[in-house]
């Protein structure tokens, strides 16, 4: 993931929100050759200062990510709220599966 990726998908990508993650994605149109789903990360240091909180987040949302069938091929930037970094782990996969399930809309 470059530089470039991440912008390209920020500035034309489709944002969907939700309690505690927000998602930017840009699908790929060129069905001719498969490309795979790829997620990449935008979660500050305003969410929370530990590292390790940080982490867990990135670990959960990559572990519901890799569960999703069907995903459109595309650029997904997963960013998380200030609000994350204070719920347990069952509640944060919620949000994102459902963001991802409003996605497939």
């Amino acid at each position: 993931h470059s530089a470039r990726d991440f912008s390209n998908c920020m500035r034309s990508g489709r944002r969907v929100n939700g309690n505690y993650y927000r998602i930017c994605v840009r699908f790929h149109s060129d069905e001719s050759t498969p490309q795979p789903a790829r997620i990449g990360f935008a979660i500050s240091r305003k969410v929370d200062k530990r590292a390790v909180i940080r982490n867990r987040l990135k670990r959960v949302a990559r572990n519901v990510f890799r569960r999703q069938l069907g995903l459109p091929a595309g650029d997904y930037i997963i960013m998380a709220k200030t609000e994350a970094g204070t719920v347990d782990g069952d509640a944060l996969r919620a949000d994102l599966t459902q963001l991802l399930q409003r996605l497939l809309r």
